[in-house]
C-alpha cells in the first residue's frame, strides 16, 4: 500500500515538474524571436519567461549598459534588453546545472556543490554579455577595415561641389555592404526626418562606438561651428586615418612572428626533430651502441 502511494506521488511531482518546465512551449501564443535570432526560436518561450524573471532584479545602470552593448553589437531594433536579460537567466539555469552535473561525484560536499552551482550560474549570466561584446569587437573591425575608403569617397564628392549629406549620400552607395553603410543609411534617414546634421553624426559616433569615427564626427562639429570649409579638414582627416591603417597594417605584421612562435615550437620543431633523428638513431643503434 504504502509503496504504491509512493509510486503514485512519484508520478504525480514528475508529472507537475514537467508541466512546469514544458508550459511555456506549449502555449499557442508566444512573442516570436526576430531575425537575428531565429535559431533560438526552439528556446525562446523560456526565454520569455526568464525575462520576466530577471528583469526586475536589474537595475536601471545594468539596463543601459545592455543596450548600449546591443547598439555596439549592431542588433538595435532587432533585440532588446528584456531579450539580453531572458538569455542571461536562462543561460545561468542551463550552466548552473551542467556544472553540478559535471563534478556531482567528485565532490560530496554540500557546500561545495553549492560553491560549484553558483560559480556556474555566474559564468552562464554573463554568456550573452560576452556573445556582445565579441559580435561588437567584430562590427568595430568591420567598419575600421573600410573607413578610410568612406573618407575619401566623401571626401572627393565634397571637393566636386556636393554638400555634406549629398557627399554621405554617394559615399554610402558606393561602399560594399556592410554595417558602416547600414549606420550610414540610418543617420541618413535621421536627418530626412528632421533630426539637426550633427546630431545625427553624433548618434552615428555612438551608435558605432569607435574612437575614429568619434574624432572624425568632432571635427566636422568644430567645422561647422567655426564655419570653415570642410573639404580641407576632410582631406586632412582622409590623409590621416590612411596612414592609420598602414600603421596598424604594420604593427600586425611585426606581430606576427611572435604569434607563430608557439605552433612552431610545439607542432613544426618536434616533428623536424624526429625526421632528423630517426636516421641516426638507426644507423648508431645498427652500429651497436646501444
Amino acid at each position: 500500500m504504502w509503496f504504491g502511494l509512493s509510486l503514485l506521488l512519484t508520478g504525480i511531482s514528475l508529472c507537475a515538474i514537467f508541466y512546469v518546465i514544458l508550459s511555456p512551449g506549449l502555449k499557442t501564443v508566444q512573442e516570436k524571436p526576430t531575425i537575428s535570432l531565429r535559431r533560438l526560436a526552439w528556446v525562446w518561450p523560456w526565454v520569455t519567461v526568464s525575462s520576466t524573471v530577471v528583469m526586475p532584479f536589474l537595475s536601471w545602470t545594468y539596463q543601459r549598459k545592455l543596450q548600449h552593448n546591443i547598439e555596439l553589437a549592431g542588433y538595435k531594433g532587432d533585440v532588446s534588453t528584456k531579450d539580453i536579460a531572458g538569455l542571461q537567466g536562462l543561460c545561468s539555469i542551463v550552466v548552473g546545472v551542467l556544472g553540478v552535473l559535471s563534478i556531482l561525484n567528485m565532490i560530496n560536499n554540500y557546500f561545495g556543490l553549492l560553491g560549484v552551482l553558483l560559480l556556474s550560474m555566474v559564468l552562464g549570466f554573463q554568456l550573452p554579455l560576452v556573445f556582445l561584446q565579441r559580435k561588437a569587437r567584430e562590427r568595430k573591425q568591420s567598419i575600421l577595415k573600410v573607413f578610410p575608403f568612406f573618407l575619401d569617397m566623401t571626401t572627393l564628392c565634397v571637393e566636386s561641389g556636393l554638400n555634406l549629406h549629398g557627399a554621405l549620400l554617394q559615399a554610402s552607395q558606393a561602399l560594399p555592404d556592410s554595417p558602416l553603410r547600414q549606420e550610414l543609411r540610418h543617420t541618413l534617414n535621421d536627418m530626412r526626418t528632421g533630426v539637426n546634421r550633427m546630431e545625427a553624426l553624433k548618434g552615428l559616433s555612438q551608435r558605432i562606438g569607435l574612437n575614429e569615427v568619434k574624432q572624425w564626427v568632432s571635427s566636422l562639429i568644430q567645422a561647422d561651428k567655426l564655419g570653415m570649409s570642410l573639404g580641407p579638414v576632410l582631406r586632412t582627416q582622409a590623409d590621416q586615418f590612411r596612414g592609420e591603417r598602414f600603421l596598424r597594417a604594420e604593427k600586425k605584421a611585426a606581430t606576427a612572428p611572435v604569434k607563430m612562435l608557439f605552433p612552431l615550437v610545439l607542432f613544426i620543431f618536434p616533428c623536424t626533430f624526429i625526421v632528423i633523428a630517426f636516421p641516426l638513431v638507426s644507423q648508431i643503434s645498427d652500429i651497436g651502441f646501444f
